[in-house]
């Protein structure tokens, strides 16, 4: 979970030639990168978010990502309107970090492997999770997490890599000399 404080601005109001503050108070936004935010946020836009092909978030599509992250209930929509860069550079950053110690060695891929990230939108994750028998309650993980958990239980049901002919007969060749010499002692 990431934890961002947004503070009130000062501005100026040219009319009434006075200084007023953009919010009544500061806001400690706590943010989760899940499944389940980012359903809703493909939800509203009905745009993928997972590897736009090199095509970044516009300012809007980021403010509401960070909307669909928020874990805080009853957050004033004003709150969004003070993301600064340095907030949004925070984000991204938190998105982009792995949140698992786990690595996957990576073979060949099989069905119900995540592809490459074109393309992946939450129904397809979600469709992995039912594949795997992942409970949904994992919608609320962190993304990254939820998509090596998917990896790791995937490499787990793939199906040992077949053995060459070469190496099949070189086993053959000793279970059959094993039995040979086990079988021909009472035979004399």
């Amino acid at each position: 979970m990431l934890k961002i404080t947004i503070d009130p601005i000062e501005c100026w109001d040219e009319k009434a030639e006075r200084f007023y503050y953009s919010l009544d108070k500061s806001y400690t936004l706590q943010l989760e990168h899940s499944l389940l935010s980012l359903s809703k946020f493909e939800e509203i836009t009905c745009k993928g978010l997972l590897n736009r092909g090199g095509e970044p978030l516009s300012v809007s599509e980021t403010r509401l990502y960070v909307k669909c992250m928020t874990i805080n209930k009853n957050v004033p929509d004003a709150v969004y309107d003070n993301l600064t860069n340095e907030h949004i550079n925070l984000v991204k950053d938190y998105i982009e970090k792995q949140h698992t110690a786990t690595t996957v060695v990576k073979k060949p891929r099989r069905r119900n492997t995540p592809r490459k990230q074109e393309g992946i939108t939450s129904e397809l994750i979600y469709c992995w999770m039912v594949q795997l028998e992942i409970p949904f309650s994992c919608e609320k993980w962190n993304l990254s997490r939820l998509l090596k958990l998917i990896e790791v239980c995937n490499a787990e049901q793939q199906e040992p890599d077949m053995m060459k002919p070469k190496d099949i007969m070189k086993r053959n060749r000793a279970i059959n000399a094993r039995n040979k010499a086990r079988f021909s002692k009472g035979r004399h």
